[in-house]
């Protein structure tokens, strides 16, 4: 399962302090903490393989090196001839609690 990035919005880009053109063909899984790639990989790779759309809470690190919390959505891209690939959303978490 290749996982690589195709396309970065500014949004991301400015979220992780990289230009989007550094963020193109890194592997997705790269961006997200050591600690947390295995659970990442758990939900993301089934995904890929034509799995059904999931959502998860993770982390990214920012080129800073600041952990960033987000959650994500990934659903399957499916064409003429099979998986094409997928999309995943990212939002950043909030870390204060919800009164």
């Amino acid at each position: 399962v290749r996982a690589r990035i195709e396309h970065v919005n500014d949004a991301c880009a400015t979220m992780l302090g990289l230009p989007r053109e550094r963020l193109v063909d890194i592997a997705i899984h790269d961006l997200v903490p050591r600690a947390a790639r295995v659970a990442f990989r758990d939900v993301v790779d089934p995904v890929l393989a034509g799995g059904a759309p999931a959502q998860f809470d993770t982390a990214v690190l920012a080129n800073d090196g600041t952990i960033v919390p987000v959650r994500g959505t990934i659903s399957e891209l499916r064409g003429a001839y099979g998986s094409e690939g997928a999309v995943i959303v990212l939002t950043r978490r909030s870390t204060t609690p919800a009164a």
